[in-house]
């Protein structure tokens, strides 16, 4: 891994030329070559001067002539040479460097944790969301008999009620369901996949009152009684921006539904720049043949070929 002082040296121009107006031409290279070398070598150059000329790449009589005057703007310490402005500077730098790095996974990491909450959205595939939906969707012989759901279901009659009413009247509480657009037997098992996957993505289960109860008929309807669990299931699991803020509620699965239905049957969700994408494709598109419908008409008036 590369470090941090490898890509780039601050150099104050105006300070640089005011501490260095004495120094001859080869001793401004000499002078950059040794301060290059401090940077990316932890703010220090060696005391042995033999290996100080190497680095400048100067010849010995060149080298005595110079180093005395260089060797004014380094101090030595603990057996190296340092510049103090160079020092201060590498610090800055390489604290700024690691206080990115950390801002960038503290980001990466809530991005994550907003994204793919208790894992639904790493699991990869439309495939492991249906298998989850249909392995939790309850048994046709388990499944909650109608008291046992939230429903607006007219109350049992009472044993005198119930002898004075006729046959007929005893149908009333399935037609209220029905009426009201909710049958426990064709929405169980939808209400089942979805509602676990939303446990799972939430920690709470989803709220269910009258008018989910008939976006959920409606939704079984539209998608058929078969697929709609497995829908269900993708939809919750889906990480499109609009439907995490909204906590994918059951209205929008039912908004969606011929679209959601189709995303999973592909395997692909679409996402907010896909779907930008597309509407600036379609838009590009209607220009270029209104101008080639205009070029047409212009041709066909007997302007020239």
């Amino acid at each position: 891994m590369s470090k941090p002082t490898d890509a780039w040296m601050p150099i104050y121009v105006g300070a640089y030329i005011a501490d260095t107006a004495h120094l001859s031409t080869i001793e401004h290279g000499a002078y950059m070559l040794l301060l290059m070398h401090a940077w990316r070598n932890g703010g220090a150059i060696p005391t042995d001067e033999t290996r100080l000329r190497t680095i400048t790449k100067m010849g010995p009589a060149l080298w005595r002539k110079s180093w005395p005057i260089i060797k004014l703007f380094f101090t030595e310490q603990s057996g190296v040479l340092t510049q103090r402005r160079l020092s201060k500077e590498l610090t800055k730098a390489t604290n700024m460097v690691t206080q990115r790095s950390e801002a960038g996974k503290a980001s990466a990491q809530r991005r994550w944790h907003n994204e793919n909450s208790n894992g639904i959205c790493n699991e990869g595939t439309t495939e492991l969301v249906t298998k989850a939906a249909r392995k939790n969707a309850p048994s046709p012989t388990s499944l909650p008999s109608p008291t046992s759901l939230p429903s607006t279901e007219v109350p049992s009659p009472s044993p005198n009620q119930s002898q004075n009413r006729s046959a007929g009247a005893a149908q009333k509480p399935r037609a209220t369901r029905r009426a009201n657009g909710h049958d426990p037997g064709v929405t169980a098992e939808t209400w089942s996949a979805y509602s676990e996957a939303y446990l799972r993505r939430y920690g709470v289960e989803p709220k269910r009152n009258a008018t989910v109860n008939g976006q959920l008929a409606h939704f079984v309807g539209r998608i058929g009684a078969k697929e709609s669990p497995s829908v269900a299931a993708f939809y919750v699991s889906h990480c499109q921006a609009f439907y995490v803020k909204k906590q994918h509620p059951v209205g929008l699965m039912l908004q969606d539904a011929e679209g959601l239905h189709t995303q999973w049957l592909s395997g692909h969700r679409v996402t907010e720049t896909e779907a930008r994408q597309t509407d600036r494709t379609a838009a590009t598109g209607e220009v270029f043949s209104k101008l080639i419908e205009e070029a047409e008409g212009l041709l066909g008036n007997g302007k020239p070929q």
